[in-house]
Formats: C-alpha cells, structure tokens, sequence
C-alpha cells in the first residue's frame, strides 16, 4: 500500500513513497545471518547510495565474542528490521520540522524514537534540502575516525537496551524545544546582582550528574551528531536517542538555542578527540522519572576566525574583536535563550553544567567566556553554575578567585558589562597582553 506523505516547510518526507514497497520487500525476505549480509540489506535499501566498505560494522561484529556475536544476527538484526517495519504505521505523515524562527517543540514516544533510529540505522530515511550534512549511521559504520566506531558500538548497546523497554518505558517522552528569543533585554541597564553559587571542577566533566542539571552542548549551529571526538559529538553520541534531532530542526539563528529532555544517556567516555574511548554503560539509580529530570541545553556560540600566530598579544588580538557590543549581545541573548525556564516545564533545572563553551575551535577568549555565562545565567535567575575546566587548575584559580572579588563588590550584571566595554575601547592603546579578569577586578 503506498504512503501519502505530506511534503513542504512543515513536513519532512520520512521515507521515499516510491521506494516503500521495495524497501519493505527487501526488509522482510532477508535471511541476515553474516555482516556481509547485513551490508547487502543495507546497501539495497539505503535512500542515498551507500559507497563505503562499512568498515566500522564490520570492525563491531568481527569485535564480538560469541554468544554475543551468534545473538547479534538472531536477535538484534531481525528486532531491528521490525522496528524499521513500523516507520508508516507510527510516521504516516512523516515528522514535524521546527521551522527556523519559531518557537515550537516536538515530543516523541521512546518507542517513536527506537523506530527512527532502526530508519536511521538501515540508511532508509532520506536527507530533507535544509540539512547540510547526514540522516543516516553510514557516516559511523563507513567513517575511519575512531570516535564513530565507539559511538557505533553504544548506539547497538542502545538498541539492546531498548529490546528489553517495557510498555511504561516505551511510553515515556523526549521533548525537543526550539527556543526563540524575540524580546531584547537591556544588558547595560541590568540591576541583577550575579548569582553567589559558582562551583569550579577541575575532576569530571559535563552530564556526570545527568539529571537535576542543565548540561550545555557546545553545539554547531547545525545541531547533529558526527564523526569526531567534539564535545557536541560526544553528547550525542553516548546518548543516541537524541541524534533523530537531524531529521527536523534546521539550523539555529543567532537569537534561538535547543533544549531536549528526556533522553536516556547510554555511556561513558574517557579522553577527547581522536583519542576518545568506550569507557562502560551509564549506571544510574532508581530515581522517580529520572530521565524526565534529564535536560541539554544545545547553545552555538560565534565562530571567531583563528588568531595570528606571530601575534606578540593574542589575548588583547582576541578581545579586540570579542568585546565589541555587537559580539557581546548576540552571546549573551543566545546563553539567556538557553537558559530560561520553559513555561509549564515543571523540571526544568535551576543547575547548569557548563565549561570553556565557544573556546577550542570557536576560538573564544575563556575568561570572556566564563563571564557571559554567568552574567545569562544570573539573569536567567538560576541558582548554581558548576563549571568544568577538565583538569586546568590555574584557570580553576583565577575564576575562584574572580568570582570571589566580583561578589564582594555588589557589581550587578550591567556595571560590570558597562566596565567591559569601557576597557574594550582602551585595547588598541595596550602594549601587553590582557587578562579581561585583572583589568575588570582593578576597576571594582
């Protein structure tokens, strides 16, 4: 029977028309009993022409000791063939997309959820024209970046999970929220004090505690998993209930975040990069809804070009061009979007784990960063800021101790963006290399 599928800005096509009947076809006569098998099947239903050699596929299976290996074709193959089986039943439709600019969300049932990501899995769902990189696990299973083998691995520790949801689990929501902040807030005219509860961890990282917190993605502005080893990879990566977000949110504006709540966190990783490691399945305890207590704030930070390297002051370089109003606002107005309370949203968190967001590859100056969280997130009237510095203890002290100064002052949120500014203006004339910290404390 042929799906009608309702296409055009709201909608997304979830699957060709056309192509259903073979696809089910395909789907349901396959004998899968070896990974080249699986790769055939794949290969013979895949939306777009999936060229690869599947190498990291075929690194998981060959990896597998038996009886994993031997249930790994006779029971998880075929589970996932019939979740894939029931994309027209549940998506007769399609999905929803989160139209650029407007404040909207989606909920799917967890059982949706698995469902789109068995599509996901077999390559089926194809790539809306807004999206500018993947729908699919081709780009882990053909990847040659050795996160997406580890991501590849929790994704099937994901799907063997799920195997064993019962109805109330399969019932359960995840909740993406696009944000949209359409009301300017007068920064420099900002009365509020800074918030007082600022932890600084030098041990752990972001979505340790992954409940009662608001964990901050450091995200793309086109909000997806991937290959590498990103912070932003990470978390979608160890939590692969997410990763449908590619198939409806386009990318986010200067004035809009995401938030998604819900979502199961599957695994830990240890190091970073291309050195990222499988580091053991999440434990977590026997909380009332605690996934629903879950909540990742997903906040794009602006992209600075990279600093000169024969720069004498890269620091001032760096601050030159960070602290023009214009730079200040747009962070400042993107945090606050993410932090904000969603209405009627009854756990939504007064916590925030966050880090050197918009640092790294964003290239923004740390101390600069620190301060325009905590100025959103004072504003937003959170009650405790947890920041990780994954292991930097001298920048740990200098926030301490910033933090410390700025709180015995009673400076609010708009004197101390008043006094950034105005330093600001004084940069060219510097013959040394700033720290925003010392100059902004000799002026309290």
């Amino acid at each position: 029977e042929k799906m009608e599928v309702i296409t055009g800005s709201t909608r997304t096509e979830v699957w060709l028309v056309n192509k259903w009947d073979q696809i089910e076809t395909s789907l349901k006569e396959a004998t899968v009993d070896s990974v080249d098998a699986l790769v055939q099947l794949i290969k013979s239903v895949a939306c777009d022409a999936q060229e690869g050699e599947f190498t990291y596929l075929r690194s998981y299976v060959d990896s597998l000791q038996e009886p994993s290996k031997t249930s790994f074709f006779s029971s998880l193959v075929p589970y996932l063939v019939d979740l894939a089986l029931k994309l027209p039943l549940l998506f007769p439709e399609g999905v929803s997309v989160l139209e650029t600019g407007k404040e909207a969300s989606s909920s799917f049932t967890r059982q949706e959820v698995s469902v789109l990501l068995a599509g996901m899995f077999f390559c089926i769902l194809p790539r809306p024209s807004w999206n500018k990189y993947w729908v699919d696990f081709g780009v882990w299973m053909n990847s040659r970046c050795p996160p997406s083998l580890v991501y590849l691995q929790i994704l099937f520790e994901y799907f063997k999970i799920s195997q064993t949801f019962n109805e109330q689990e399969k019932s359960e929501k995840i909740n993406f929220y696009r944000r949209v902040m359409n009301s300017e807030i007068s920064w420099n005219e900002s009365t509020k004090e800074f918030l007082p509860n600022v932890e600084v961890h030098e041990e752990g990282k972001i979505g340790d505690a992954f409940y009662d917190v608001l964990e901050v993605d450091f995200a793309n502005e086109d909000i997806s998993y991937g290959r590498g080893g990103t912070q932003e990879e990470i978390t979608f990566g160890t939590s692969p209930e997410m990763s449908i977000i590619c198939l409806f949110m386009p990318s986010l504006l200067e004035n809009e975040s995401v938030v998604i709540s819900g979502a199961r966190k599957i695994a830990h990783c240890s190091g970073y990069g291309l050195d990222l490691k499988f580091a053991g399945l999440q434990q977590y305890p026997e909380v009332d809804e605690i996934w629903s207590r879950r909540f990742v704030v997903a906040i794009d930070a602006k992209q600075f070009p990279e600093g000169d390297p024969f720069e004498r002051f890269p620091l001032k370089a760096q601050l030159l061009v960070q602290t023009k109003d214009s730079e200040l606002k747009r962070e400042l107005n993107k945090l606050y979007c993410g932090y904000s309370k969603i209405p009627d949203e009854k756990n939504f968190p007064r916590t925030v784990d966050t880090g050197a967001w918009g640092c790294g590859t964003f290239n923004g100056n740390q101390e600069l960063k620190f301060i325009l969280q905590w100025m959103a997130a004072s504003e937003a009237e959170l009650q405790k800021i947890r920041y990780f510095s994954f292991g930097d203890s001298e920048f740990s002290d200098k926030v301490r101790v910033f933090v410390e100064k700025v709180l015995k002052s009673r400076t609010t949120i708009g004197d101390l963006l008043r006094k950034i500014e105005e330093i600001s203006m004084t940069l060219a004339r510097k013959r040394y290399d700033v720290s925003l910290f010392e100059e902004l404390t000799s002026l309290l």
